[in-house]
């Protein structure tokens, strides 16, 4: 288990890619078996919102908003996962009226047993609606808004 941890290190570091492991040692899983790829893409939808008043409130890169996403079920159907939820964090970019959003981990339940874990990621979004990096808000007078049930897919890195 150690000399694969450290292959897949090496090939982390040669590769510039941060790939998902949901290795357990409940299950002796190998490592690679729980990957989402780099250049993998899923379908997801905002589970929450955020409300954004430029005038009075101060978010920014260095203090986003926390955002979370359900995957859709279709994006499920060929892995061990019964759910997966990725937790994210964003903040407006007002020139654009977009969200800039970043993953910061995803949990996933396995069909098997329902055990769930959660793992870091690195992944971005993009919105269905227009597909540019990034999710579309609503703007209202001085108001950026981003409400749940927004369509968008996720890219692994």
């Amino acid at each position: 288990m150690m000399k694969m941890s450290i292959a897949l290190s090496a090939l982390i570091a040669l590769t510039s890619i941060a790939p998902i492991s949901f290795a357990s040692d409940q299950y002796n899983d190998p490592p690679l078996k729980y990957i989402f790829l780099p250049g993998m893409m899923l379908d997801v939808v905002t589970t929450s919102g955020i409300h954004y008043d430029y005038k009075s409130t101060s978010i920014s890169s260095s203090n986003p908003s926390p955002l979370t996403f359900n995957l859709k079920s279709e994006s499920l159907v060929k892995t061990p996962f019964s759910a997966c939820s990725v937790f994210a964090s964003a903040y407006p970019d007002i020139a654009t009226e977009r969200y800039v959003v970043r993953a910061e981990s995803m949990t996933c339940t396995r069909k098997v047993d329902d055990t769930s874990f959660v793992e870091p990621i690195h992944a971005f979004f993009s919105d269905k609606r227009d597909d540019f990096q990034g999710l579309k808000c609503d703007q209202n007078d001085h108001e950026l808004n981003l409400s749940p049930g927004i369509e968008a897919s996720i890219l692994f890195m």
